[in-house]
Protein backbone atom coordinates (compact mmCIF):
# COMPACT_ATOMS: atom_id res chain seq x y z
CA UNK A 1 0.00 0.00 0.00
CA UNK A 2 1.42 3.62 -0.67
CA UNK A 3 1.76 5.59 1.96
CA UNK A 4 -0.07 9.22 2.09
CA UNK A 5 2.07 12.64 2.27
CA UNK A 6 1.32 15.23 4.16
CA UNK A 7 0.29 17.64 1.81
CA UNK A 8 -2.17 17.45 -0.37
CA UNK A 9 -3.22 19.48 -3.38
CA UNK A 10 -6.71 19.55 -5.04
CA UNK A 11 -7.02 22.39 -7.98
CA UNK A 12 -10.29 23.78 -10.02
CA UNK A 13 -10.70 26.05 -12.13
CA UNK A 14 -13.11 27.97 -10.65
CA UNK A 15 -10.87 27.91 -7.74
CA UNK A 16 -8.27 30.19 -10.08
CA UNK A 17 -10.51 32.41 -11.19
CA UNK A 18 -12.13 33.26 -8.26
CA UNK A 19 -9.91 34.96 -5.33
CA UNK A 20 -12.58 35.03 -2.68
CA UNK A 21 -11.90 32.62 -0.04
CA UNK A 22 -14.90 31.44 0.69
CA UNK A 23 -15.00 29.85 -3.44
CA UNK A 24 -16.55 26.81 -2.62
CA UNK A 25 -19.56 28.63 -1.27
CA UNK A 26 -19.13 31.15 -3.97
CA UNK A 27 -19.33 28.76 -6.54
CA UNK A 28 -22.27 26.72 -5.31
CA UNK A 29 -23.86 29.68 -4.95
CA UNK A 30 -24.60 29.00 -1.79
CA UNK A 31 -23.02 32.75 -0.16
CA UNK A 32 -24.86 35.57 0.81
CA UNK A 33 -23.73 38.88 1.25
CA UNK A 34 -27.05 39.89 2.67
CA UNK A 35 -30.86 38.02 3.68
CA UNK A 36 -32.55 37.45 1.17
CA UNK A 37 -35.12 34.44 1.72
CA UNK A 38 -36.26 34.29 -1.98
CA UNK A 39 -32.49 33.50 -2.54
CA UNK A 40 -31.97 31.18 0.10
CA UNK A 41 -35.06 28.89 -0.95
CA UNK A 42 -33.67 29.16 -4.47
CA UNK A 43 -30.03 27.60 -2.84
CA UNK A 44 -32.18 25.24 -0.94
CA UNK A 45 -34.53 24.24 -3.51
CA UNK A 46 -31.18 23.34 -6.14
CA UNK A 47 -29.13 21.58 -3.35
CA UNK A 48 -32.55 19.77 -2.97
CA UNK A 49 -32.92 19.07 -6.29
CA UNK A 50 -29.15 17.82 -7.06
CA UNK A 51 -29.90 15.31 -4.56
CA UNK A 52 -28.32 16.36 -1.80
CA UNK A 53 -29.24 15.68 1.63
CA UNK A 54 -27.64 18.44 3.00
CA UNK A 55 -28.68 21.63 2.97
CA UNK A 56 -25.91 24.62 3.37
CA UNK A 57 -25.82 28.49 3.27
CA UNK A 58 -23.01 30.81 4.26
CA UNK A 59 -23.19 34.48 5.33
CA UNK A 60 -20.62 37.51 4.64
CA UNK A 61 -22.49 39.49 7.59
CA UNK A 62 -23.09 38.37 10.92
CA UNK A 63 -26.42 39.95 11.55
CA UNK A 64 -27.54 37.78 8.05
CA UNK A 65 -26.33 34.94 9.79
CA UNK A 66 -28.00 35.23 13.07
CA UNK A 67 -31.23 36.03 11.14
CA UNK A 68 -30.83 32.58 9.53
CA UNK A 69 -29.79 31.27 12.86
CA UNK A 70 -33.03 32.21 14.73
CA UNK A 71 -35.23 29.87 11.94
CA UNK A 72 -34.78 27.34 15.12
CA UNK A 73 -36.33 29.83 17.29
CA UNK A 74 -40.34 30.13 17.43
CA UNK A 75 -40.92 26.18 18.38
CA UNK A 76 -38.87 25.94 14.76
CA UNK A 77 -42.10 27.67 12.81
CA UNK A 78 -39.95 29.48 10.36
CA UNK A 79 -37.60 26.46 9.60
CA UNK A 80 -40.37 24.39 8.75
CA UNK A 81 -42.29 26.78 6.45
CA UNK A 82 -38.61 27.55 4.55
CA UNK A 83 -38.49 23.73 3.91
CA UNK A 84 -41.86 23.01 3.30
CA UNK A 85 -41.84 25.78 0.74
CA UNK A 86 -39.35 23.65 -1.24
CA UNK A 87 -40.92 20.70 -1.08
CA UNK A 88 -39.50 18.92 2.29
CA UNK A 89 -41.61 17.65 4.82
CA UNK A 90 -39.40 14.91 6.35
CA UNK A 91 -37.02 14.77 9.62
CA UNK A 92 -34.21 16.95 9.59
CA UNK A 93 -31.40 18.07 11.66
CA UNK A 94 -30.05 21.72 12.09
CA UNK A 95 -26.98 23.80 13.16
CA UNK A 96 -25.23 26.42 12.83
CA UNK A 97 -21.39 27.53 12.57
CA UNK A 98 -20.63 30.62 14.02
CA UNK A 99 -17.13 31.07 12.90
CA UNK A 100 -18.12 30.53 9.46
CA UNK A 101 -21.33 32.08 9.69
CA UNK A 102 -22.78 28.67 7.72
CA UNK A 103 -26.38 26.96 8.38
CA UNK A 104 -26.69 23.90 7.81
CA UNK A 105 -29.49 21.54 7.64
CA UNK A 106 -29.36 17.72 7.57
CA UNK A 107 -32.39 15.69 5.52
CA UNK A 108 -33.69 12.84 6.19
CA UNK A 109 -36.22 10.05 5.83
CA UNK A 110 -38.20 10.31 9.89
Amino acid sequence: MEALGNSHEIAYDWEVKDGTKFFYHVHEDCYFTSYDENQILGAFSKQMQQGENMLTVRFEKDEDYQKAKNWQTNDWKDMNRILSEIGYFGGYRFWANDTMKTVHVGLYDS
